[in-house]
């Protein structure tokens, strides 16, 4: 067999075994939206993931994230692309001013022109506390994201998608 072949091979049988390690499935809650649920036999949690949400100029979603032990961490996770100078998102609040644990994941630029300037993108990860996904369970969450350069934009989960993540994941904030 030649080198060609024997790679091929390989490949295909670590294709084959990724597909039967990780446990990416979906899942109906009682309510009708569908929860993506992954993780593997080598990761220490499993994340329950609501419906994604595209915006013009990024996306988010809602996951509960079960640990082996048991407990749950409530988060979203996101991205946006803007133009014009950095904006170093680094907080969020939600209504009534109380914040939302923030974490920059990433920061790149994505290309520049000596026409148009620079295009950025910026990823981030919110950790909800167990009361503001319970007060969430009554009307939903809306987070406003806010940076130390101008612009701030705000996402937003309804109730029935924070519902179908606790019903799923068998999680009670």
């Amino acid at each position: 067999m030649n080198k060609r072949k024997i790679g091929g091979v390989l490949i295909a049988l670590s294709v084959a075994a990724a597909a039967l390690s990780a446990r990416a499935e979906e899942a109906t809650a009682p309510n009708g939206v569908v929860i993506q649920i992954d993780g593997d036999e080598f990761s220490p949690f499993v994340d329950y993931t609501a419906p994604f949400h595209q915006q013009e100029d990024g996306g988010y979603v809602f996951a509960v994230r079960k640990r082996g032990s048991g407990d749950a961490v409530f988060l979203a996770q996101g991205f946006i692309y803007y133009s014009g100078d950095w904006r170093f998102y680094d907080r969020a609040y939600l209504p009534g001013g109380n914040s939302v644990d923030f974490a920059s994941s990433e920061r790149k630029v994505l290309g520049c022109s000596r026409y148009s300037g620079c295009r950025y993108s910026e990823s981030y990860q919110l950790t909800f506390t167990p009361e503001q996904v319970k007060a969430g369970l009554r009307e939903g969450i809306r987070v406003q994201v806010r940076g130390r350069g101008a612009g701030e934009f705000v996402i937003a989960f309804s109730a029935p998608e924070l519902e179908a993540a606790m019903a799923v994941s068998g999680m009670q904030p």
